[in-house]
C-alpha cells in the first residue's frame, strides 16, 4: 500500500476493508528483554488476519531499538496493516515535527496526539502530518477510570456576546479535533455516552481502547458509534487470542 500517494485515513479504510475487520491490535505487553521481538513477531503472525492495525506504545517503544521497530512495522505492512504510535503527543511544535518526523522514519502510519497541546499547535500538527502522508489520531476521552478528572472537567469558556457559560473539556478538544481535520478521535469504549455524544455531531472515525479489562464492551461502543475497537490485554492475555479476537471481528461486523 503505498504511503507516498494515499492518505493514512485511505490506507486504513482499505486496509479494514480488505480484512474485513475494524480491530486494532495493542502491543502493551511487558516485553522484558530484546528476544522479546520474536514474541510481538509470532503475536502478529498469529493475528493478522483479524486485525486492520496495530497499535506501538511505549512498551515496544522504549523496551526496543529503532531498527527493531522499524522491522515490526515493515512486518504489519506486509501483512497489510497500518501502525500506530500511541505517545499520545503533546509539545510545542519543533519537538511535535521532530517525533512526527522520527517515527515516520521508522515505518509507522499514524501518531495518537492530546489536542492539550491547544487549537493552534493541533492544526500546526496536523498538517505536517499530512504532508507526511502521516495520520493523526486525536485523545478525546480516555478509557483510564480517572479520566472523568480531567477530560470530564467543566471549564469556563468566552461563549456568545462574550458572555462566559460552561463546557466539558472533551468537546473543547473535540472541536479542536475537528477543526484541525484530525484522521480519528480516541474515547474509551467504556464510556458509551462519550461516544455516543462525539458521534452524533462528528463524523471523525472513533476509535474505541478499553474493551474488556477497562470495562468496555464491543457491542454498546459499536453502537453508540465507535469505528475501529482496540483490543490488547483482553486478547492478549486471554487463553485463545485467536477466538476471542475473531468472536470481537464477528461483533463489531454484524453492528457495523
Amino acid at each position: 500500500m503505498n504511503r507516498t500517494t494515499l492518505s493514512y485515513a485511505r490506507r486504513i479504510k482499505n486496509c479494514s476493508d480488505a480484512k474485513k475487520s475494524s480491530m486494532v491490535l495493542a502491543l502493551d505487553l511487558h516485553y522484558p528483554n530484546d528476544k522479546q521481538i520474536k514474541t510481538v513477531e509470532k503475536i502478529l503472525d498469529r493475528l493478522e488476519a483479524y486485525i486492520c492495525a496495530i497499535k506501538v506504545n511505549f512498551h515496544i517503544l522504549l523496551c526496543f531499538s529503532r531498527e527493531q521497530v522499524k522491522a515490526l512495522n515493515e512486518l504489519a505492512h506486509s501483512y497489510g496493516l497500518q501502525s500506530i504510535a500511541d505517545i499520545k503527543l503533546n509539545d510545542i511544535g519543533s519537538t511535535n515535527f521532530e517525533a512526527v518526523s522520527r517515527l515516520r522514519s521508522m515505518e509507522f502510519d499514524c501518531i495518537i496526539a492530546n489536542p492539550v497541546m491547544g487549537k493552534e499547535g493541533l492544526i500546526s500538527l496536523v498538517k505536517f502530518a499530512h504532508k507526511l502522508k502521516m495520520g493523526i489520531i486525536s485523545v478525546i476521552y480516555m478509557s483510564t477510570p480517572y479520566a472523568h478528572q480531567s477530560y470530564g472537567l467543566n471549564v469556563i469558556v468566552n461563549g456568545k456576546n462574550n458572555l462566559c457559560q460552561t463546557m466539558p473539556l472533551y468537546k473543547i478538544f473535540l472541536n479542536y479535533s475537528k477543526i484541525s481535520k484530525v484522521d480519528g478521535l480516541v474515547v474509551g469504549a467504556n464510556q458509551a455516552q462519550i461516544i455516543r455524544a462525539v458521534s452524533t455531531i462528528s463524523l471523525t472515525p472513533i476509535y474505541s481502547p478499553g474493551v474488556g479489562i477497562q470495562g468496555g464492551d464491543a457491542k454498546k461502543a459499536i453502537k453508540n458509534g465507535s469505528k475501529y475497537l482496540i483490543v490488547g490485554r483482553s486478547v492478549l492475555e486471554s487463553s485463545d487470542p485467536v477466538t476471542k479476537i475473531s468472536k470481537m471481528r464477528n461483533i463489531s461486523n454484524e453492528l457495523s
